[in-house]
């Protein structure tokens, strides 16, 4: 494989990763919301 298409693919692979990661990050961080809300609702449920 010549060097600029493995430069192109690395580029590729790496847009694909950045992708990947930012879809992983919104999905933990509504995991978290939804933690919170379900934790807050039994706290008042306590009261």
């Amino acid at each position: 494989m010549p060097k600029s298409e493995n430069n192109k693919s690395t580029v590729s692979n790496s847009l694909n990763f950045n992708e990947w990661i930012r879809i992983l990050k919104r999905g933990i961080r509504q995991s978290q919301i939804k933690a919170v809300i379900k934790v807050n609702a039994e706290l008042l449920k306590l009261y």
